[in-house]
């Protein structure tokens, strides 16, 4: 079994936080008795300042001011005392460590989301650096090459009504934005050739993340308080126009939630793959969305302003079309070779059975979304599975 530190020290965060916790409980409740003995004491001892004040008025004029002095300072001495206690036990010491927990359970990825060995997304600008082949290499693995020149202006929109990634039925060309964003380029994208190392096959791959706001965290519990233990999902898309295209709408920053969209990774003509989110969060890949199984029906909402969808589960996967797909046709010429063979050797890095992987197509509830078109099941579980895959079960 591979030791997985990244779960281990998250596991471990999560005890520390959980031992804090029941600590600071046990010491609230410890103060809250203090709290009460306190407010006993203060009422005996007030009780005895009115019974003071009420004798003022039988002593001296001298010994009155002496014994009022007296009364009021003792008076300040209970009032900044029981000041003091309400304090402690109404700042954050407490409500900081529930808030705590609170994002710890609701922002975490669910324990069942195990992504086998999907790689994470580099920093934008820094390339995938190359590492030694092996039958179980990292998607990591790819000779450095020189840099492509920045991609064409995006002219691909998605015109939705929540956060989806573009498909056939509903990309339209996008409109004059008033202040556009000029994306960073892309890091070094290797030249159209497929490697081969020790018989394996090795695809070429670059990473292009995309902005923050096009993604998100996967939650372990829906906007209910519903926990979620979702198994692992992937999805399989197509960009309908460019790969180009869709990299620079996905790395353009988007204000306006119905417009935010994402895939994790982008399968180019010639087979390259570019990482676009990592596989730990959450790609707004297909909205309105439920994934069949023999669990029943699979989808958790996230978002009160949109319907449920598989993305909190789904690692979504897009292969670029081919030029007579950019339009509306129910089908087209369909992918490369080598697009099939990067598709497998991608999903032969994660730990998603045969049966968790769908289309867009399948999963959509909108009924406008038919891609991938043209997609050959059986030649893509053709090359799944003449490969290795260490993390299945």
């Amino acid at each position: 079994m591979k030791f997985n530190l990244r779960s281990q020290t998250e596991q471990g965060i999560v005890a520390v936080k959980t031992q804090f916790q029941e600590v600071r409980t046990r010491l609230k409740a410890i103060f809250q008795a203090v709290k009460s003995q306190i407010q006993t004491f203060a009422e005996d001892q007030f009780r005895w300042i009115r019974l003071q004040i009420s004798e003022l008025t039988k002593l001296s004029p001298q010994s009155t001011l002496l014994k009022l002095v007296a009364v009021v300072a003792a008076a300040l001495m209970i009032g900044i005392a029981i000041g003091g206690v309400q304090f402690f036990l109404s700042n954050n010491f407490f409500s900081d460590a529930k808030t705590a927990a609170d994002t710890a359970t609701t922002t975490s990825k669910p324990k069942s989301a195990n992504w086998g060995d999907l790689p994470p997304v580099p920093r934008s600008g820094q390339p995938v650096k190359p590492t030694p082949s092996s039958k179980t290499a990292s998607p990591s693995a790819l000779a450095e090459a020189p840099t492509q020149s920045q991609p064409a202006t995006a002219t691909q929109s998605s015109a939705k009504s929540s956060p989806e990634a573009i498909s056939p039925k509903t990309a339209t060309k996008a409109p004059p934005s008033p202040a556009p964003q000029t994306p960073q380029p892309l890091s070094p994208v290797p030249p159209a050739l497929l490697t081969q190392s020790n018989g394996e096959y090795i695809p070429p791959q670059v990473s292009a993340p995309a902005d923050p706001s096009n993604y998100g965290d996967r939650y372990a519990k829906d906007i209910f308080g519903n926990p979620v233990h979702n198994d692992p999902l992937i999805v399989l898309h197509e960009t309908v126009g460019s790969a180009d295209s869709a990299i620079n709408m996905f790395r353009t920053a988007h204000s306006d939630e119905s417009l935010q969209a994402s895939y994790h990774s982008i399968i180019r003509r010639d087979g390259t793959i570019v990482y676009l989110v990592p596989s730990e969060k959450r790609a707004f890949g297909a909205g309105n969305s439920v994934f069949v199984s023999n669990k029943g029906q699979e989808a958790v909402r996230t978002h009160k302003q949109f319907p449920p969808s598989v993305n909190n589960f789904a690692y979504h996967i897009s292969l670029e079309s081919p030029p007579d797909g950019d339009n509306m046709a129910e089908t087209h010429s369909g992918y490369t070779e080598a697009q099939y063979h990067s598709l497998a050797w991608l999903i032969a890095h994660s730990s998603v059975p045969d049966e968790r992987i769908t289309t867009h197509r399948e999963i959509d509830r909108s009924e406008s979304r038919i891609d991938p078109r043209s997609f050959d099941r059986e030649k893509f579980l053709s090359y799944l599975h003449s490969l290795p895959r260490p993390y299945l079960n």
